[in-house]
């Protein structure tokens, strides 16, 4: 029988000079594979390398993680593992397999199966867990709704393994990665896994602020078009935003009780230095909380311009109507009364009857016109 061959990258960091790679909030089509992939990126404290692998299969991603558990109990160094794996839509079969690394609590075990969760952490005797909602720019098209995709990230954590759970087919930790390999001392303020969890967290909010400032354009947009090109079709697309701006607050607002938590130390680390780090991240999704909102408001008054110029057209269209009907219902009674077949109506034989009549009609008419422009009504 074969053996399957992992691919390793080693890269060696000897000097503080390392090159910066600069993180990418674009997933690029590169980094769109099938489902259930796995990868691993080990810290050797002892060679100061880094050790990336990409495992094609759930009974070597086990078996290589137990070997890295065995060598820290027999030699307890500052080693830890990164494990990452990508497309755990109703996974439970791996899930189970994920309690020889931790030993998961059965709600925690339901909870990562569960792709609708919503955004909370809890602090267990041997680990961590956390859960939320990445949003990640997929395409640079016009339409916000679609140029983002989210999906939910699930994270267990104790002092020598961090393990993150993407439930999409899409690899959203691919910049972090390349960045941890290449500029990893220049990242963490320390090398454990709870300031690696920190940089994780830092990223995805992130990749928020950049979905702000597509919102922020989106929004601009809108209110151009509002006044250049009134139509029917912009209060339902003002609508379908409203409840994207929704979405994401909903997955951000929790995400701020969460850096709470980490920052009051409901997770129990080495020290509590990293609490400073997750308090800064706390206060960035405070902000994103304020932009949302102020975005929100923003729609919501642009929708309600949108209404007060409809309002505003339509009595546009009655005025006009009303002014017509006013200068006509006049001009319909005399016709009306010249309509009528008595026998004896003397304006009928008269010679200049009919020119008298239109006369009488026109008069009428401009009168009423010109009433109406005195009294500023049209």
């Amino acid at each position: 029988m074969k053996k399957r061959k992992i691919r390793r990258k080693r890269v060696i960091i000897k000097t503080e000079q390392s090159l910066h790679v600069s993180p990418s909030l674009v997933v690029d089509a590169s980094d769109i594979q099938g489902k259930n992939e796995y990868s691993l990126i080990r810290y050797d404290s002892n060679m100061n390398a880094f050790e990336e692998l990409t495992i094609a299969s759930e009974d070597l991603l086990i078996a290589q993680v137990q070997r890295l558990h065995t060598l820290k109990m027999e030699k307890p160094l500052q080693d830890f593992v990164w494990v990452d794996v990508r497309g755990m839509q109703s996974n439970e079969a791996l899930i189970k397999r994920l309690s020889t690394l931790f030993p998961l609590d059965p709600m925690t075990q339901d909870n990562l199966t569960d792709a609708t969760l919503r955004t909370k952490l809890e602090d267990f005797d041997d680990y961590g867990f956390l859960t939320l909602q990445a949003f990640y720019q997929f395409s640079k098209k016009s339409d916000v709704a679609r140029s983002f995709e989210h999906a939910k990230v699930s994270i267990l954590i104790n002092n020598w393994l961090l393990l993150t759970l993407q439930h999409s087919e899409y690899d959203i930790f691919a910049s972090q990665k390349k960045r941890i390999l290449s500029s990893f001392r220049k990242i963490l303020p320390r090398i454990r896994t709870d300031f690696l969890l920190y940089f994780l967290l830092d990223t995805l909010v992130d990749q928020y602020f950049t979905l702000m400032d597509v919102l922020s354009d989106e929004i601009e947009h809108l209110s151009n078009l509002l006044f250049r090109s009134y139509s029917s079709d912009l209060i339902e697309h003002m609508y379908t935003f409203n409840q994207y701006l929704f979405l994401i607050r909903h997955e951000v607002v929790p995400l701020s009780e969460v850096l709470l938590l980490l920052r009051n130390g409901l997770m129990t680390f080495e020290d509590d230095q990293s609490s400073k780090y997750f308090a800064n991240v706390g206060d960035h999704v405070l902000k994103l909380v304020e932009n949302l909102n102020f975005h929100r408001d923003s729609l919501n008054n642009l929708m309600n311009l949108y209404y007060s110029l409809s309002d505003q057209k339509l009595n546009q269209i009655m005025k006009t109507l009303t002014v017509v009907s006013t200068v006509f219902i006049p001009l319909t009674f005399i016709v009306g009364v010249y309509g009528m077949n008595f026998a004896k109506m003397p304006e009928l034989e008269w010679q200049y009857g009919y020119i008298a009549v239109w006369g009488l009609m026109i008069t009428v008419g401009v009168g009423i016109t010109l009433y109406m422009k005195k009294k500023k009504w049209i």
